[in-house]
């Protein structure tokens, strides 16, 4: 069994950039240059399903949950502050991710040109497949936690089934978003600190 090489930034951000495409939050041709016109179709094609998916669950989840849960003086107030907040948020967070796709593609160039300038002031190495390794650690243990609270929670109150998927596609969407934030973020921060180290 062969160990994969990890060689570079844009590697270690490789396993996340695939659940991204999935969720939408990354176009289908992201890391390919200048796309081509077909592949910007895939890639608009993409983004419109993943919102209306992501649409139809929101609905479809607070239709259950209105039917569930109608027992309550101040439940049209919660409701409205609820469906705003359930509609808005993974379609705004798949529509601004998308359209700064081309931003996080500059952040990885200016990550890799940090790299290369580390490597040739200082004897630092970067252990990419541990950063890799983080990254995929922290995006998949935040699913399963967030998988299973939403488990855990539809059986101690039961409810329908297709209430319960909805609520795991929703929390998919949201585990994208800040599994896409945080690892960009957390790449810039290493630099940032391997830089200043390397410059001491």
């Amino acid at each position: 069994m062969s160990i994969r090489v990890v060689s570079c930034v844009y590697e270690c951000f490789h396993p996340l950039e695939l659940f991204l495409k999935l969720t939408g939050f990354l176009p289908i041709f992201w890391n390919a240059g200048k796309p081509s016109t077909r592949q910007q179709i895939v890639n608009w094609i993409n983004l419109v399903l993943n919102v209306v998916l992501c649409f139809l669950v929101s609905h479809v989840g607070l239709k259950l949950e209105r039917e569930h849960h109608i027992d309550g003086t101040n439940f049209a107030r919660k409701i409205i502050i609820n469906e705003v907040v359930t509609y808005v948020t993974p379609q705004t967070g798949i529509v601004l991710a998308f359209v700064m796709a081309r931003r996080v593609k500059k952040i990885f160039h200016k990550l890799h040109q940090i790299d290369w300038e580390i490597s040739s002031i200082s004897i630092t190495y970067i252990n990419y497949r541990k950063e890799r390794r983080t990254i995929v650690a922290y995006t998949s243990l935040h699913a399963i936690l967030q998988c299973l609270m939403i488990l855990v929670h539809c059986y101690v109150f039961p409810v329908p089934v297709v209430s319960t998927v909805c609520a795991l596609r929703y929390n998919i969407y949201m585990v994208a978003f800040a599994a896409e934030v945080l690892a960009v973020l957390w790449l810039v921060w290493i630099r940032f600190n391997r830089l200043c180290r390397a410059v001491r």
